[in-house]
């Protein structure tokens, strides 16, 4: 593990446990035939998590602050995560689970981290 890492995973634990910064969390489950989730999310951090189960699944996100950090799940026959962060340490996690599975990311910050799990 790198020191840009440990430093990145450091801010990351401080940014989540603390209260005293002026934030942003949200949380979106879906479960149905067909789902499609948008999230914007502006602040100094910003906590974003979609979760979605059904047929087609399609997912975008984007977050602008110091710190983001943003999960996105999915499990379908059709899954597309679409994801923008940008500030000075990001974070992306993506899992997708289905037949045909696509992601995007871009992010633009001095510390940026993203682990994407694609599955048939």
């Amino acid at each position: 593990m790198s020191i840009r890492h440990l430093v990145f995973a450091g801010l990351a634990t401080l940014v989540l446990s603390g209260t005293a910064f002026a934030g942003n969390t949200a949380v979106i489950l879906q479960n149905g035939a067909v789902n499609s989730a948008n999230l914007s999310q502006r602040g100094f951090s910003n906590n974003g998590l979609i979760l979605q189960h059904g047929g087609t699944n399609t997912a975008t996100a984007t977050q602008r602050g110091a710190f983001n950090n943003l999960g996105i799940g999915q499990v379908g026959k059709n899954n597309t995560a679409i994801a923008t962060q940008r500030g000075f340490a990001n974070n992306y996690l993506g899992v997708q689970v289905g037949k045909n599975n696509a992601t995007g990311l871009s992010q633009s910050g001095r510390f940026n981290g993203a682990n994407v799990f694609q599955m048939p």
